[in-house]
């Protein structure tokens, strides 16, 4: 189920760009972004989740890994999801995993978000000294 999820929300931001490109968004039209974008985002979603998605416990049990892998296994986000997911099928505590999901969110969206301005703003500055 947390695999759906997490490869389906690749599939949900490509058919927001075809929202996007549509005119749903025309306001956004004016971005210079080229056509190809759409499958390098999904190409590098794809990079991105493939370690995260196997480097968790989603497929075997964490105490049967290495020492260092089990580290990672701990902090991976894929891993709360997948014990949030499990707590609620199984009746077992969720509250842990549940806000360490978030959290990650939380700061996924926020980096995302910081980057994109510094981007914005750096472009502007660029196009000031031009």
């Amino acid at each position: 189920m947390v695999m759906t999820v997490v490869f389906a929300s690749m599939g949900t931001g490509i058919g927001l760009n075809t929202d996007v490109t549509k005119g749903i968004f025309d306001r956004f039209r004016s971005m210079p972004i080229s056509r190809s974008a759409p499958q390098s985002l999904q190409g590098f979603g794809f990079i991105v989740m493939f370690p995260l998605t196997f480097g968790s416990n989603v497929f075997i049990q964490a105490g049967t890994l290495p020492g260092w892998l089990q580290a990672w296994v701990r902090v991976n986000p894929v891993t709360a999801l997948a014990e949030a997911s499990r707590g609620l099928a199984l009746g077992r505590p969720v509250t842990c995993p549940a806000w360490h999901s978030i959290a990650w969110s939380i700061a996924t969206t926020s980096g995302s978000t910081t980057t994109r301005q510094t981007k914005n703003t750096w472009t502007r500055t660029c196009e000031k000294a031009e």
